[in-house]
């Protein structure tokens, strides 16, 4: 049995019956134990590539996945058409109203912890505060979401299949909340302008300058929720990666905020 936890608040371990390895994932959210069940079988007939369900104990909040073995790089998920056709198919999808879902959001309470968080200066805190205030359009349901598409929650089915898993963050809001972790390390503005004509040749549920916007946007949220999620889930090497982010944040804030 291998622990595979990173993140979120489950616990994920490969195990292995009768020499079939599989995903066992414990404490799993309402919100992901509904999308294996009812979700997932829908997507697949648009053309998205989720993990199989083998077992969902829903009084325990137990799943039992399918094991997905080839992990892929962020390089190759930016050349391989099919991650940007599924998450548009994703983001075309009509998800019923009283499906539960995630609830993404950015509040001033974020944004202050993880300010401190980042020790982050007088000029670098004022460019957050500022792109928190302009975020509001992030969140209006644009589209179904992954919530959490970074290039390791997809990978390659022995049969060349493209797949991608960690459903629980599913919810609604831009797109570019899906794109933004596409987007190597911080970004520059090339770079988002590469990811937005990718997902562009698959779909128009935004116009080219809205999406970009979005980006930015979409970017600077994920570092406030993953510093402060980090922080709260004392995760193994915080420091290393809030140093990081105090190394690269103040300077893209400031570049960044006059993009919008």
């Amino acid at each position: 049995m291998t622990e595979l936890t990173q993140m979120g608040h489950a616990q994920v371990f490969l195990k292995e019956t009768r020499g079939l390895p599989y995903i066992e994932k414990s404490n799993a959210t309402d919100v992901e134990m509904h999308f294996y069940r009812n979700i997932a079988p829908q997507l697949t007939m648009v053309g998205v590539h989720t993990p199989r369900l083998y077992h969902c104990d829903t009084k325990n909040h137990v799943l039992h996945l399918e094991y997905i073995p080839t992990p892929v790089t962020l390089e190759a998920l930016h050349e391989d058409p099919r991650c940007f056709q599924q998450l548009a198919a994703i983001h075309h999808f009509s998800r019923h109203s009283d499906h539960p879902r995630c609830a993404h959001q950015w509040t001033e309470q974020h944004t202050i912890q993880a300010r401190n968080h980042l020790q982050l200066s007088g000029n670098a805190e004022a460019h957050l505060h500022q792109l928190r205030e302009q975020s509001e359009g992030l969140f209006y349901p644009h589209a179904c979401l992954s919530g959490d598409s970074n290039a390791g929650n997809w990978g390659i089915r022995d049969n060349g299949d493209l797949v991608l898993f960690d459903w629980e963050r599913f919810g609604e809001g831009s797109p570019a909340i899906d794109l933004a972790p596409l987007v190597k390390g911080m970004g520059d503005r090339m770079s988002y302008q590469a990811i937005a004509d990718r997902y562009l040749a698959h779909s128009s549920l935004l116009p080219k300058q809205t999406l970009l916007r979005h980006l930015i946007l979409a970017k600077a949220w994920i570092v406030v929720d993953v510093v402060n999620i980090l922080k709260d889930r004392n995760k193994p090497d915080t420091e290393t990666y809030l140093n990081w982010f105090r190394q690269v944040f103040p300077a893209w804030l400031k570049t960044h905020s006059s993009y919008l």
